[in-house]
């Protein structure tokens, strides 16, 4: 297993028997996409470079693990491309020995597990844009694969039938929170993804199943609920992440990453499935940041970076004002870009200006314009509103309202 786990915080939300929703005929189908990734970074098909683990920060920064889990790779926001390069490289000389996985928390700290040891294992935590030396380091018994963290900071470290669960902070020899161990409680030998939600459940996933444990289970705990069958077309299921909803990614051997409810367990298909020609996934890795944007293997030699499966409208535009005096022969609308896009890019902006219900001026412009003038004899004198709006895909923003007088 390879891969971070990008949860959100676990708070105190206790899980009731209300709060299961299982399976039944009326579940519905999943619903496909096929997109190209909006940027990739290199891989190397070479063996001793090739990626081994990956994760995306909220504010798009990603992770890989390369050279045998020697190096962590930190590419900046907008890096693209297979000429990209990474703005640094943390974990040399010898502060990492052989890295299996890789989580990023909501403040950008980063957690990177391991293996020194057949009986001993450790994660290695990194501030946000830290360049030197490990900002703490937790020691962890066993032989572990997989480590995931929640936007709270607690960790969750999986190994060989068993998942331990650490308070945010713990270092050095801290006693886990929890641990799950033992043939009883159904863990896996091996588990190949683990992940902490919001109500504090622990998901586990191994070959073509998930499991769930209940907040605070412990000890030989059994799971509350399983997504298995022939519904979910799961095959070999490889890694899991979260998103800031709990929705659960999973990648498997068809090359694709399938998207499962929080709530619905038992022979369901999943929410949303990523595959096909355009998106060229490969099998393996999978990390999500909060607002749902990927980040998994492509081919031999690319890692794609997808924006949300689960787009949304965008955030209004900011900073709406009408520069010069009211008396000037022109006006020039400007603004800044939504601060949230909601996951695709704005296609273009719509200017309307009035007074009172009539329109003046309505005008649509390319996506790049961030103004907009208008001569005064084009308007009419008193009292004015402008209006702004960004569409993408999923439609247009809430209208952002500027007043404004000309004499």
């Amino acid at each position: 297993m390879r891969i971070s786990r990008l949860a959100a915080a676990a708070t105190a939300a206790v899980m009731t028997a209300g709060g299961l929703v299982l399976a039944g005929a009326g579940a519905a189908s999943a619903d496909t996409v096929d997109y190209r990734p909006a940027r990739t970074i290199p891989d190397y098909y070479d063996w001793d470079e090739m990626v081994v683990a990956v994760d995306i920060a909220n504010d798009g920064t990603t992770y890989t693990l390369n050279k045998h889990g020697l190096e962590l790779r930190v590419f900046g926001p907008k890096a693209n491309g297979k000429k990209a390069k990474p703005i640094r490289v943390l974990g040399v000389p010898q502060q990492l020995s052989d890295a299996r996985d890789v989580a990023v928390d909501s403040q950008g700290r980063v957690y990177v597990l391991d293996l020194l040891e057949s009986t001993k294992s450790r994660v290695r935590v990194w501030a946000r844009g830290a360049t030197g030396p490990v900002l703490r380091t937790l020691n962890v018994p066993g032989y572990s694969t997989d480590v995931a963290v929640s936007a709270a900071g607690h960790v969750v470290v999986a190994g060989e039938r068993t998942v331990r669960v650490y308070a945010p902070g713990a270092s050095g020899d801290a006693t886990p929170l929890q641990t799950l161990s033992g043939v009883a409680s159904g863990l896996p030998q091996w588990t190949t993804g683990v992940a902490l939600d919001s109500w504090g459940r622990v998901w586990v996933s191994s070959s073509n199943t998930l499991l769930v444990y209940a907040r605070g289970a412990t000890g030989q705990d059994a799971p509350v609920a399983t997504i298995a069958g022939s519904r979910t077309r799961l095959r070999g299921t490889a890694e899991i992440d979260l998103d800031a909803k709990n929705r659960v990614y999973v990648s498997d051997a068809d090359a694709g990453i399938s998207v499962f409810s929080p709530s619905r367990y038992g022979n369901v298909a999943p929410l949303r499935e990523l595959r096909g020609r355009k998106s060229g996934l490969d099998w393996g890795l999978v990390g999500v940041n909060a607002r749902g944007d990927v980040i998994t293997k492509r081919s031999r030699t690319s890692i794609g970076i997808f924006r949300t499966l689960f787009p949304t409208r965008p955030s209004a535009v900011r900073s709406v004002r009408v520069t010069r005096k009211a008396s000037a022969k022109k006006r020039t609308v400007r603004w800044k870009k939504p601060a949230d896009d909601g996951g695709r890019d704005v296609r273009s902006y719509k200017v309307v200006i009035r007074k009172g219900s009539k329109v003046l001026k309505r005008v649509t412009l390319k996506p790049g314009r961030r103004s907009y003038t208008v001569r005064k004899s084009a308007l009419r004198r008193g009292k004015l509103t402008v209006t702004v709006r960004a569409k993408t895909a999923k439609g247009w923003s809430p209208k952002a309202v500027k007043r404004f007088r000309v004499r």
